[in-house]
């Protein structure tokens, strides 16, 4: 009597999943198989993919030492808080000798530096 109503429940799981596939199931299915769109509709800051970013040209290159808090801030991953202490610590400590030395300022870490790496400089740097 167990087994009838074990194969009978299998029965109707099965029927009640067709169903579900036959009626729009499908685009329930589809959707959950889409990857994740990016939060706040922002590409990436790293990616695998190739081609994703060139290096930019050495004259197009954001200088550290002559740049504005403004032009600090549209940096991707730098905004106005970190801006203002590149440009404190600049003040501070001089001019930048390299770009790598953007490690000793506070809220930039190897990922940050990483990311700015292809679009600063540090003046005459080769």
């Amino acid at each position: 009597m167990r087994r009838k109503i074990l194969s009978a429940a299998g029965a109707l799981l099965a029927v009640c999943a067709a169903l579900f596939l036959l009626r729009g199931g499908g685009a329930l299915l589809r959707a959950f198989s889409r990857p994740p769109a990016e939060p706040c509709g922002l590409p990436p800051l790293y990616t695998e993919e190739p081609g994703f970013s060139a290096p930019a040209p050495r004259e197009a290159r954001l200088d550290l030492n002559a740049a504005t808090e403004e032009e600090l801030a549209r940096l991707p991953g730098v905004g106005a808080v970190l801006s203002r202490r590149i440009t404190e610590y600049r003040e501070a400590h001089g001019p930048f000798a390299s770009a790598d030395e953007l490690d000793a300022v506070e809220g930039v870490g190897p990922a940050l530096r990483f990311a700015l790496q292809d679009l600063v400089t540090a003046g005459d740097e080769p």
